[in-house]
């Protein structure tokens, strides 16, 4: 069996004379393209060139080695001699003869290995929602997202939680084609967890006591909210000491107790025991709200006594 008989390189219509297989006489066409797509890390004849010929031989020149493909969202140039040099070495190889095999078109050949370039901001935006969707009592402070380049046009993002703490988590983010995936990162989030605080449902004016109606809960980022956050019971009943707008977190500072006893004003006082139930004017010698503990004066003995707030100007003797 014969192998190539001649080459000549240099000609526009370049022509590669072999003997064929089994001593059969064959001709095949390689026409090569001018401009590329190519996508995976190694190129063939198939992706540069339409091949002509019987069934049997476009098959076989499909699927010869070129070269390898340039870099995600790079372009290189392919020779026409190089693409002939290939052919014959691969024949050689295999023990394979050709009467002839045609090799024409351009020069060069300009191959491009298109991407899609996934931005910092576009990762950062995936993994925000992410954690919107399915850790809602979270909210992302800041990723650490790299920029990639994906050397395909069509693919699938996928991102999964590999770690979670109160102050940072890390999740795996995935790029998968054909449901198979082709890279994968690791990427460290800061994130501050929500808790819940006391918010006003509508606009509170100073002065008002405050009532359940009045509140709702809402959950911030910790960071936010002051520590010894206010609870829902710790407010009702109290004072707003200044106009308080509807949304507005409702802090200590905001309220002043309820005072139904004032200092240096008369009172009710009211001793009862066994049976015996007394009123008598008293002078409160401290302010107090409803269930606080104060002391008052009693106006016609001069005597101070411990007493319980009970309503409006009202005080109960509170028997040792």
């Amino acid at each position: 069996m014969k192998c190539l008989e001649r080459l000549l390189p240099l000609s526009l219509n370049l022509f590669l004379f072999v003997l064929l297989l089994f001593q059969v006489a064959f001709a095949a066409e390689v026409v090569l393209k001018n401009d590329v797509k190519v996508s995976g890390e190694k190129v063939f004849l198939k992706d540069v060139a339409d091949i002509r010929g019987a069934p049997a031989e476009v098959q076989l020149l499909s699927d010869i080695f070129i070269t390898s493909s340039p870099p995600p969202c790079r372009e290189r140039t392919l020779s026409k001699k190089r693409v002939a040099e290939r052919i014959v070495r691969f024949l050689e190889e295999n023990g394979i003869s050709f009467k002839e095999i045609r090799v024409t078109g351009p020069s060069l050949i300009r191959m491009t290995r298109p991407c899609v370039r996934l931005d910092r901001e576009r990762v950062k935006a995936a993994v925000v929602e992410f954690f919107n969707k399915n850790y809602p009592d979270y909210v992302v402070l800041s990723v650490s997202a790299p920029s990639v380049a994906i050397p395909y046009e069509h693919f699938e993002e996928r991102i999964s939680l590999d770690s979670l703490g109160d102050r940072y988590a890390r999740v795996k983010y995935e790029i998968l084609v054909k449901g198979v995936p082709i890279r994968k990162f690791w990427i460290p989030v800061r994130i501050d967890k929500k808790v819940e605080v006391v918010v006003a449902a509508r606009d509170i004016p100073k002065g008002k006591v405050i009532s359940p109606s009045d509140l709702k809960k809402e959950k911030l980022p910790s960071l936010k909210v002051r520590r010894g956050a206010l609870t829902f019971e710790s407010v009702i009943g109290k004072v707003a000491k200044r106009d308080i707008r509807a949304g507005e977190v409702i802090k200590g500072r905001d309220l002043e107790p309820n005072f139904v006893v004032k200092k240096g004003k008369p009172v009710k006082l009211i001793y009862e025991s066994g049976g015996i139930h007394v009123e008598l004017l008293a002078v409160a010698l401290e302010n107090g709200a409803v269930g606080d503990i104060i002391k008052v004066k009693n106006v016609s003995t001069g005597k101070v006594l411990v007493c319980k707030v009970i309503g409006e100007n009202t005080v109960k003797f509170l028997l040792k």
